[in-house]
């Protein structure tokens, strides 16, 4: 009896004892914020740079973090903070440091400050469109992380001015303030975006409204050039409230509900319209069957998300060195709308959007990422405006390799496949492949139609690092495959396959904002195009951006500062 009770004394000390140790207690947290050149001995200009950035406030960098003073130290809650923080356009490192002593933890928080005001300007990008484009932005605006962005634009004949503050923690808070309004030559567009997005798989609710209106020329394309155009009148709002259920470790749940509203008015293009976008009626269809039924969706929303946090970080994927966050863990989501005709809807509908997406770890640099998905409409027994869409990213960090002991990069293998089908689609519905969706041997929007597939393939390497402190530049290899068919992926591959071959010079920039890649690409097409593109004739192209990412759309409902979801046109 007395050794049974000497047992579990002993048994309850030493079960005290690691609980104890698990539950270390966050004693102190430190925040350091490196100038955009934190090497020591820098020369004067690198100096004057310094002093010249308003560098991130404090509270800035205090505010992504979702631990504080006097809670449990957490390994998954530092990590979803280092990654709230990678989030930020305007940080190019962070670093996340736990010091234990004894129970008690000491955080240190470094992060890296990156150069945000940028004058900029654009010429021809050799895709087949004329394009001249000057502006100004600022992406952390007296270090309060707030972006204003300013444009002024001459585009296939249309001038435009475009406008754009965002504001990722509005008023100090964890909401989102988006602004945009956009005026051309053929029309205008403002948009508003407010939301409380999910911070973290630690948060418990989210919500947000949105808007969105235009009163702009729709094009159609055939070969290259505009076949047919319209005047396009819409009217876009969106609200939702998202609550999250689940261990944030392992599997959360988040249900949602909302309103969503949708209306589109088309009418036949006027003279006017013709010579707002510099095209010559006499070239195009004026049929009047091509024009688009009106339509109007109102109605209440209800949606469904399933996420399994398994994320990968890597450097080397898309921004050269910065390190990238990909969750590879299933996820799931589901929307689905009521619009009744006595709510002013065009006809009693259902609208269902669906999406699953998974992933792969290869190995500690190696992944795959796949998500297949649908949206759709029932109406009057009848499924119409089905897209369905499925893609495939590989990504393998291969790291430096050498010649004959000469250096040739650090080198990248990327993949992505994707493939888009429509059916009974909106008359002002169409998918475009060429240069601006990565077939990059031909013309912007060489091909047009309703069901597509695309390849692209790289072997992208990257020489030299901070050349200057001031620019990263690498290279690709690059192979593009892409068909198009009005009736079928099937009809498409009978249609023709287009492909191309080329290389390409790539420029980042490490102590500025965003992740932008300048990119400079040869394109030699394997055949010739409707476009008019000639087999072997190179194609050149100066553009931002790569061709292709590791993103899904996953991507975007999982969001950590939420997304407007809004692209200018």
């Amino acid at each position: 009896m007395k050794k049974a009770l000497l047992f579990i004394v002993i048994f309850a000390l030493a079960a005290g004892s690691c609980m104890a140790e698990e539950q270390r207690i966050i004693r102190k947290i430190t925040i350091e914020i490196a100038d955009v050149f934190d090497e020591p001995d820098l020369q004067l200009a690198y100096r004057t740079v310094n002093s010249l950035k308003i560098s991130t406030q404090n509270k800035v960098v205090k505010r992504e973090l979702i631990f504080k003073e006097g809670d449990i130290y957490d390994e998954f809650v530092l990590k979803e903070s280092a990654r709230n923080l990678r989030a930020l356009p305007y940080f190019s490192e962070v670093l996340i440091t736990p010091y234990f002593d004894g129970n008690q933890v000491d955080v240190n928080v470094r992060v890296q400050d990156t150069w945000t005001l940028f004058p900029y300007f654009g010429v021809n990008s050799g895709s087949g469109v004329n394009k001249q484009v000057a502006g100004i932005s600022e992406s952390n605006l007296l270090g309060f992380g707030k972006k204003l962005d300013f444009q002024v634009a001459k585009e296939e004949g249309r001038q435009k001015i475009e406008g754009i503050y965002d504001d990722l923690r509005f008023l100090g808070t964890f909401q989102r303030l988006t602004l945009g309004h956009f005026q051309r030559q053929d029309g205008n567009r403002s948009v508003a975006y407010w939301s409380k997005p999910f911070r973290s798989f630690t948060d418990k609710n989210s919500w947000q409204l949105s808007g969105d209106k235009f009163d702009l020329v729709g094009r159609l394309f055939n070969a290259g050039t505009e076949s047919y155009i319209y005047r396009q009148d819409h009217q876009a709002f969106s609200s939702s409230y998202v609550f999250s259920k689940g261990d944030a470790e392992k599997s959360i749940n988040r249900y949602g509900f909302g309103y969503d509203h949708l209306e589109d008015d088309f009418t036949q293009a006027s003279v006017k319209d013709y010579a707002d976008i510099s095209v010559n009626p006499r070239n195009l269809s004026n049929d009047p069957a091509m024009l688009a039924d009106d339509r109007r969706f109102t109605g209440p929303t209800a949606s469904y998300t399933r996420i399994e946090p398994d994320f990968i970080s890597l450097n080397f994927i898309d921004r050269f060195e910065r390190v990238e966050d990909f969750n590879l863990g299933n996820s799931f989501f589901a929307k689905v709308q009521i619009a009744p005709e006595v709510l002013q809807s065009t006809r009693d509908t259902l609208i269902f959007n669906i999406n699953q997406s998974d992933g792969l770890k290869f190995s500690p640099t190696s992944f795959l990422r796949a998500e297949a998905g649908a949206q759709f409409r029932e109406d009057t027994h009848q499924i119409s405006n089905m897209l369905m869409q499925a893609r495939l990213k590989y990504y393998n960090v291969l790291g430096p390799k050498y010649l004959s002991k000469v250096f040739i990069g650090n080198h990248t293998l990327a993949a992505s496949l994707d493939v888009v089908s429509g059916e009974k689609m909106d008359r002002d519905f169409q998918l475009l492949l060429g240069a601006g969706t990565g077939l990059r041997g031909y013309e912007l929007r060489a091909f047009s139609g309703d069901h597509r597939a695309l390849l692209n393939l790289e072997d992208r390497f990257h020489l030299y690092e901070n050349v200057f402190k001031l620019v990263s530049v690498g290279g690709a290899v690059f192979f593009d495959a892409g068909t198009i068919s009005q009736t079928s992926i099937g009809n498409s591959f009978s249609d023709g396959l287009y492909s191309d071959l080329g290389f390409g010079l790539r420029f980042g920039l490490p102590k500025s904002a965003g992740t932008t890649v300048l990119r400079f690409d040869v394109a030699f097409p394997m055949r010739d195009g409707l476009d008019g593109s000639q087999a072997y004739q190179p194609r050149f192209l100066l553009t931002a951006g790569q061709a292709f990412s590791a993103t899904i759309f996953s991507d975007v409902f999982s969001s950590r500062t939420g997304s407007p979801g809004f692209n200018p046109q």
